[in-house]
């Protein structure tokens, strides 16, 4: 199952790095650590298996592990992506007409994304890493067929269509890329794709899944590597 093994890489991989950018860096301990924290944050907001989490930050590392604390609660999640341009532009008008269209259940943000807590839709800031919690009852990981992200269309056309992607889906890509192509444990992945975009999350999850790190690039490593 997949978040099993993940789980698995994260309290085995203990002072390994897992996640890094520019300017930070996440092991597997401190990765599991802060992921268990959102996932008893949202399950304190009585969030239930499958519900739709909008995950609304700007890339970093810690957008990752929102992911992970996400999958860890039994919900879905989408990535809504924001640049530090959005609260100094009306870019962030769209960003908060994009969640009032996919209409999740709540929205995810850190503190510096708070803005976008300002919409229609029920919000979590994240604790911050180090925040005293009470801790929460015991998770149940979801089923393998359960959803563990949807991809949303532009809805240029109409209404933004989901598609739903399985926690059975995710791995069974995931060992598939391992055996089709050879790869050993604990390589190095940079993170280049929008985490909105279906090879963003694929990418994202083979680092992880092989217990590797992923090196999360900002928006101007993106644009000149």
């Amino acid at each position: 199952m997949f978040l099993e093994t993940l789980v698995s890489r994260m309290t085995a991989g203990q002072d390994q790095l897992a996640i890094c950018s520019s300017d930070e860096q996440i092991t597997y301990t401190q990765l599991h650590a802060q992921a268990l924290c959102i996932a008893h944050a949202l399950q304190a907001r009585q969030v239930q298996h499958s519900d739709l989490i909008a995950i609304c930050m700007e890339r970093s590392p810690a957008l990752v592990v929102a992911v992970v604390g996400v999958l860890l609660s039994g919900a879905a999640y989408t990535v809504i992506e924001s640049t530090p341009q959005d609260r100094l532009s009306g870019a962030h008008n769209a960003v908060l007409e994009t969640l009032r269209r996919i209409r999740p259940d709540l929205v995810v943000v850190s503190c510096r994304d708070s803005l976008w807590a300002q919409g229609d839709c029920p919000c979590l800031v994240i604790p911050e890493p180090g925040e005293d919690r009470a801790p929460g009852n015991p998770l149940v990981l979801p089923v393998e067929q359960a959803p563990a992200y949807v991809l949303f269309t532009s809805g240029t056309t109409g209404l933004s269509k989901g598609v739903v992607i399985s926690h059975a889906s995710l791995a069974h890509y995931c060992q598939s890329m391992v055996e089709r192509l050879g790869l050993p444990a604990g390589l190095r992945y940079a993170h280049v794709s929008p985490f909105c975009a279906d090879l963003g999350n694929t990418s994202l999850f083979l680092a992880l899944w092989t217990g590797g790190s992923l090196y999360v690039a900002n928006e101007q490593e993106r644009r000149e590597p």
